[in-house]
């Protein structure tokens, strides 16, 4: 639950993000009954072992005890806000962790609308705030390796014509030099219409079998990328290209890590929250 609070020494706003009581050990039993049946799909079911739903299961306990943690979500909106502090058109709330704790974060109260609630046909820059909020997501995913990994309207209040503040820092990615270089490949074979280096950029990222026929998986993301592009690179709807890129992943019985399968879903979050602008 978020709650307007003000300091009492002041008539300065704050957001005060309070956790629910019990709420940890409510979300520990359905991880237990998910854990239950993933095991349970992976024992029994052959075909489904390619997917390792017992793997997911531990990424998404991780992830939501990570987030259950609101000390860690305040040291993550302090990183943003110094990789970002020179970027135009962004905010991050700043944190009071003096007065946080790991179920209770204090932060500036920030005025705006959530993008999901805003009429982009009223909104007089729309354009600019896309183009700002998909820069922000480029610059933190290849070149601070440090990510929002759930950009989508609800986590995005426009605070002005031309800003848009990022909320909600609970689940962020990381990704390593070498991970951001071959990222940068995998875009740049989109960007040329190169299948050869697109293949070998999705083989660096994933792990799947010795007897993979590599010239078919070459020509389907040729004819996957002839379907999406037709000459003008502007209409490439990156979001839908990236959804048909996993299901050939899929397959050909390809495994995306977790931390890639996090770095693909917030780019396709963060460009189909582009497109509604």
């Amino acid at each position: 639950q978020v709650h307007r609070a003000v300091l009492r020494n002041g008539r300065k706003p704050l957001a005060l993000k309070v956790q629910r009581p019990k709420i940890r050990s409510k979300i520990e039993t359905d991880l237990d009954i998910l854990a239950y049946a993933a095991n349970l799909l992976h024992e029994r079911k052959d075909s489904l072992r390619l997917y390792n739903f017992p793997g997911m299961v531990r990424s998404i306990r991780r992830t939501l005890q990570h987030e259950l943690d609101f000390s860690r979500e305040a040291r993550h909106m302090k990183i943003a806000r110094n990789l970002m502090a020179d970027l135009s058109g962004i905010q991050i709330p700043r944190v009071y962790p003096d007065l946080s704790s790991t179920r209770l974060l204090v932060m500036d109260y920030m005025q705006g609308r959530k993008l999901k609630e805003a009429d982009r046909h009223r909104l007089s820059n729309a354009e600019i705030l896309a183009k700002n909020g998909m820069q922000a997501i480029v610059k933190q995913i290849l070149e601070d390796g440090f990510f929002h990994a759930d950009p989508h309207p609800g986590n995005l209040l426009i605070t002005g014509d031309e800003t848009i503040c990022l909320l909600d820092w609970g689940m962020v990615g990381r990704l390593i030099q070498q991970e951001r270089h071959v990222l940068l490949n995998l875009i740049l074979a989109i960007v040329e219409h190169d299948a050869q280096r697109l293949s070998d950029a999705l083989l660096v990222i994933t792990a799947g079998s010795a007897d993979l026929d590599r010239q078919e998986l070459e020509r389907d993301l040729l004819n996957l990328m002839d379907y999406h592009i037709t000459g003008n690179l502007a209409e490439l709807r990156l979001e839908r290209f990236l959804m048909d890129v996993v299901d050939i992943v899929r397959k050909y019985r390809l495994r995306i890590p977790s931390n890639h399968f996090i770095t693909l879903k917030a780019l396709i979050t963060a460009e189909g929250t582009a497109r509604l602008l």
